[in-house]
C-alpha cells in the first residue's frame, strides 16, 4: 500500500497534487488534483501514474473515498495545469481493492492498469482503456493475468504496435517473479498465461517498463545475490514477446542495495534511475543503457547525494534532457525534488531543483513530459 506513512501516523489525510514543470525548470504554481475533484475527496488518494496523449496528461490514482472499498480513479489535466473532470473519473469500482495505477498511451487511446482483488483473496492485473475524452472504453476492467495466486504492482509501456504490461507474480511459490504480457491497443491480451520475463533465485519486484519504439526494456529489483539485499537487472523483450536476456542484465550491484528502478528513452540509449544505499542512507543514482543491453555507466551516475534519503525516483525525456523527481528528506519531511540529466550522462542540477517543499510530505511522484512542460503528480499529506 502506497501511503504517506505520517498520515498513517497522525490520522492527517492525503491528496494528490500536480505541478507543472518547464524544459528550463522554473516551477509553477501546484495544483491540487483532490482538491479540485470534490473539494478535497474524502479519505486518502495516492499512488499517482501519469500519462500524456498530445493535448493532456491523464492522471490516475488509486482512491479511498467509497467506504469499504479502494477504487482506481482518474482526470484529464491540460498543458496549463488546468484540471479537466474535476469530480474525477471513475475507472474502476469494483468489489474490493484496486491499486498501484499506470498508465501509458498507444496514440488513440490511454491503457490504465492496476491490480485488483475482486476475485479474493489473490490479486489479479486488470486494465482499461480511457479515451482522450475521459470516456471508459472497458467499464468490468479487461483482465490481463488472472493466475491462481498474487500478480501485484504493474508497469506498462508502448512501443508503437502494442503495449507491454509487467507485475510481480508469485506463481512459483514464496519468491516472486517478473511476468509480463502484451497487450493490443484494442485490449486483446496477445500472451494470456503470461511471459516469464525473470524468474531467477530468490525474489525478483518492482518491475518497470520502457519502450525504444521497437522493443521493450524490464527493469526490477533482485535479490538473487543476497536475499533482502537487493540489486538492479534488467532484460529486453522483443516486440513479438521473446525475452532477449533470459539471466537478466545486472544494471547496479553495489554494495548494500538499489531498487525502485525507472526507466525511459531519449532516442537512442535509455536512462534507468534508482534508490542507491550504497553511501549507508538512499541516494539517487542513474545509468545510461544502450538498446542491445550494454550499461554504459557501470558505476552508476550519482544524481542525488544530499544530506539524509532521497529515494523513489521517477524520469521522462523531454527531447534534450531527462527529469529525474524523487522524494526527498534533506529538510526533514519528504520533499519533491528533481534534477536535469543530459543524453551524455552528466547530471545538470547537481544541488537538486525543488519541485514541492510544501508542509507536510509529498511522497510517490510520477512525471510525464507534454510537449513544452513536464507535470509533475505526487501523494501529498494534507490538513
Amino acid at each position: 500500500m502506497l501511503l504517506v506513512s505520517a498520515a498513517g501516523a497522525s490520522g492527517a489525510s492525503t491528496r494528490s497534487a500536480v505541478r507543472p514543470v518547464t524544459g528550463d525548470i522554473s516551477v509553477s504554481p501546484e495544483y491540487a488534483v483532490s482538491d479540485a475533484i470534490v473539494g478535497r475527496a474524502a479519505h486518502a488518494q495516492g499512488a499517482p501514474g501519469i500519462a500524456f496523449d498530445g493535448t493532456n496528461y491523464l492522471v490516475v490514482w488509486r482512491d479511498d473515498r467509497q467506504t469499504g472499498n479502494t477504487d482506481i480513479y482518474g482526470t484529464r489535466v491540460s498543458t496549463d495545469g488546468t484540471v479537466l473532470d474535476p469530480v474525477g473519473i471513475p475507472i474502476s469500482t469494483a468489489p474490493d481493492f484496486q491499486g498501484s495505477p499506470k498508465v501509458a498511451f498507444d496514440g488513440t487511446n490511454f491503457l490504465v492498469v492496476w491490480q485488483d482483488t475482486r476475485d479474493h483473496p489473490s490479486s489479479k492485473i486488470y486494465g482499461a482503456r480511457v479515451s482522450p475524452a475521459g470516456t471508459v472504453l472497458d467499464p468490468a476492467g479487461i483482465p490481463l493475468s488472472q493466475g491462481a495466486v498474487d500478480q501485484e504492482r504493474p508497469a506498462i509501456a508502448f512501443n508503437g504496435s502494442n503495449f507491454l504490461v509487467a507485475w510481480e507474480d508469485y506463481r512459483s511459490g514464496f519468491n516472486n517473479d517478473v511476468y509480463g504480457t502484451r497487450v493490443s491497443p484494442s485490449g486483446t491480451v496477445l500472451d494470456p498465461a503470461g511471459i516469464a520475463i525473470s524468474v531467477a533465485p530468490n525474489s525478483q519486484i518492482a518491475a518497470e517498463v520502457g519502450s525504444s519504439g521497437a522493443n521493450f526494456f524490464v527493469t526490477w529489483s533482485d535479490d538473487r545475490a543476497i536475499m533482502y539485499s537487493t540489486d538492479l537487472y534488467g532484460a529486453r523483450v522483443s516486440a513479438a514477446g521473446t525475452v532477449l536476456d533470459p539471466n537478466g542484465i545486472p544494471i547496479s550491484t553495489a554494495a548494500v542495495g538499489q531498487g525502485n528502478g525507472r526507466i525511459a528513452f531519449d532516442g537512442t540509449n535509455y536512462l534507468v534511475a534508482w534508490g542507491d544505499g550504497r553511501a549507508g542512507n538512499n541516494d539517487v543514482y542513474g545509468a545510461r543503457l544502450t538498446t542491445g543491453g550494454t550499461v554504459l555507466d557501470p558505476g552508476g551516475i550519482p544524481i542525488s547525494t544530499a544530506a539524509n534519503d532521497q529515494n523513489a525516483p521517477t524520469v521522462a525525456f523531454d527531447g534534450t534532457n531527462y527529469l529525474v523527481a524523487w522524494q526527498d528528506t534533506r529538510s526533514g519531511g519528504y520533499d519533491i525534488y528533481g534534477a536535469r540529466v543530459n543524453p551524455g550522462g552528466s547530471v545538470l542540477d547537481t544541488s537538486g531543483i525543488p519541485i514541492s517543499t510544501a508542509t507536510g510530505n509529498q511522497v510517490f511522484d510520477t512525471l510525464a513530459f507534454g510537449g513544452t512542460n513536464y507535470l509533475v503528480a505526487w501523494q501529498d499529506q494534507c490538513c
